[in-house]
């Protein structure tokens, strides 16, 4: 395995070169064409078979097929990957906080000593969940691959989308629109006077209902304090790392644009179209109400970003914050998929066509039965085996084949496969 060049594999010696990358924890791939290839893509996690001169078998064993059989497809699938990946935790990021930032005005509206009645309404919140929500999200799956995402190292294989940092954001950002949205809500009960109740409404599950235009005005406030500042969120969530503040925020995903004009134009229909604002329990607002709602929704934005640029220097604070919460959860609750057990069960999987080589995470009583060299059948130590610092040298058709001290892996040096007997 420390070779970059293995010369005249057979078949069983690909697999065996999958399985041990495998043992070791890395993500091979392999690429084939023929029909003795399928068992090595079948064993790789990423199978690539050749779409013009593939067999069938091939294809059939394959995750992937080149269609155009160019390896440099293999670069722009890769890139692709990543954006979809990127793509689905900027989802991720924006729906959370905003879910919970829904239910959490409703519920502290209750718990703390304010005014009794929710800021926001039953319809009110599934409309945001169907319309806004929705918007927002379709727009962050349409965007475009960032520019470092082929320098990034690769992600580790068992990362969670839910992981320490989302959580850490849902909590930020949650907070700060649920101050908001109480606040305005408040604010809007204070700052205007009180027009008499309406009428209880009947025939409604929930009992009657108190309404009067000053209720419904503070409430129209908050709901549209919680659409912008949504929409001002989701312009944070299109750069994962990078700063939201640059020109490609206006230049890059004219659905960003389009989508905020659509939830921009139905707001405006929801406020001041008669009738439906009252089914929304909404009422016109003034322009002193939206001078608040737009300065707050750019406190949102700037607030996300610095949170965004300090994130480097937080997270090595929060993350034990965050572990020690975890650990005072009931068992029941606990992910108990950790580091080791992936690993054990990789191994698990990976290990069928190289039986006896210990894993690292496995003790030595439960390998006694291994042999020595790794495998479960003899191998001639002294004749594949020199001391360290040897060099095995062989023909072979490929002159630019690497050359090199055996591994313990495999009884014969890396470039041995179908080259010829090893000369002195």
């Amino acid at each position: 395995l420390d070779c970059n060049v293995y010369a005249r594999a057979s078949p069983e010696n690909k697999i065996r070169i999958v399985k041990a990358l495998q043992r070791r924890g890395q993500i091979s791939s392999m690429t084939g064409d023929g029909v003795n290839d399928a068992p090595a893509l079948k064993a790789a996690n990423i199978g690539v078979a050749m779409g013009i001169t593939g067999t069938d078998v091939s294809k059939e064993a394959a995750k992937m097929v080149l269609a155009d059989d160019n390896f440099a497809t293999i670069v722009t699938a890769v890139r692709e990957g990543r954006r979809v990946w990127d793509n689905l935790v900027k989802i991720l990021l924006y729906n959370m906080p905003v879910n919970f930032a829904q239910g959490l005005s409703v519920f502290f509206s209750y718990v703390l000593p304010l005014d009794s009645r929710p800021p926001l309404t039953a319809i009110q919140v599934l409309y945001v969940n169907m319309v806004t929500s929705v918007t927002m999200g379709m727009m962050l799956a349409m965007e475009p691959a960032e520019d470092n995402i082929m320098t990034r190292p690769p992600r580790k294989s068992n990362k969670r989308l839910f992981g320490k940092h989302v959580m850490w954001h849902c909590i930020f950002v949650s907070s700060i629109i649920v101050v908001l949205v109480i606040g305005n809500f408040q604010w809007a009960l204070v700052t205007h006077p009180d027009y008499g109740t309406d009428a209880p409404l009947e025939g409604r599950r929930a009992g009657p209902s108190e309404r009067s235009p000053r209720i419904d005005q503070a409430r129209g406030e908050a709901f549209n304090m919680l659409v912008f500042a949504e929409m001002a969120y989701a312009l944070n969530c299109r750069f994962l790392k990078e700063s939201s503040m640059t020109t490609k925020l206006f230049t890059q995903n004219m659905w960003c644009w389009i989508a905020i004009g659509l939830a921009t134009a139905l707001q405006f229909l929801l406020t001041y179209t008669p009738e439906v604002n009252y089914f929304f329990y909404n009422a016109p607002i003034d322009g002193i109400a939206w001078a608040r709602i737009l300065g707050f929704s750019v406190v949102v934005f700037l607030c996300v970003e610095t949170e965004k640029a300090a994130t480097p220097y937080l997270m090595p604070f929060v993350r034990p914050v965050l572990s020690a919460i975890g650990s005072l959860l009931p068992s029941f609750l606990k992910t108990k998929d950790t580091d080791e057990e992936n690993q054990k069960i990789r191994f698990i999987a990976t290990s069928a066509s190289t039986v006896g080589l210990q894993h690292p995470h496995v003790s030595t009583k439960q390998s006694t039965k291994a042999k020595p060299h790794g495998f479960d059948h003899a191998v001639d130590e002294q004749r594949h085996y020199k001391p360290k610092g040897s060099m095995h040298m062989h023909r072979s058709p490929f002159p630019m084949a690497h050359a090199s001290p055996p591994h313990p892996m495999f009884p014969y040096p890396p470039t041995y496969f179908g080259g010829g007997p090893p000369m002195p």
